[in-house]
């Protein structure tokens, strides 16, 4: 497999951290916790980290910087995200309002089809946010992703 000298994933976290301050207006939570450590009540060996938390106002919820479809491997991410999120929830015994955030508008519409994910995301009662990014970001974004691309076209 050929790797990528610039592959990491600096320029999502940095849109992650956009994001996140979108977030927090959007949903008017001063005290929104970016990435907490959260472990589980009954097995606090076992540890959630979201993107973004708040314990006083109950949301949670996750980012994805990412353009286009989901590929196999993404949808995967969000059934995890998705599954985390409810584990805890039922762990604490506490409602909260679960959320995830996307930068694609392609993602969006994906996510609110008719697949098992996005059939997922309505029975969890998971919230769809998009935060439209801006052409320089987009453009960062799209630069990121093509350096990340492992696949070769075999």
């Amino acid at each position: 497999m050929k790797q990528f000298a610039d592959a990491d994933a600096a320029v999502q976290r940095q849109l992650e951290d956009d994001v996140f301050k979108w977030v927090q207006t959007e949903l008017s939570v001063e005290a929104l916790n970016p990435n907490p450590r959260l472990p589980f009540p009954d097995c606090p060996e076992i540890v959630t980290v979201p993107d973004f938390y708040s314990e006083s106002a109950g949301v949670i919820g996750e980012i994805h910087t990412h353009l286009g479809k989901l590929k196999s491997a993404q949808r995967h991410k969000v059934a995890a995200d998705i599954l985390k999120m409810a584990m805890y929830e039922k762990a604490i015994g506490k409602t909260l309002r679960k959320y995830i955030v996307v930068c694609s508008e392609e993602e969006y519409k994906q996510l609110q089809g008719n697949s098992h994910l996005a059939y997922a995301i309505r029975v969890f009662d998971v919230k769809m946010m998009y935060y439209p990014l801006n052409d320089e970001q987009k453009q960062m974004l799209s630069d990121a992703m093509k350096k990340q691309d492992f696949y070769t076209g075999n």
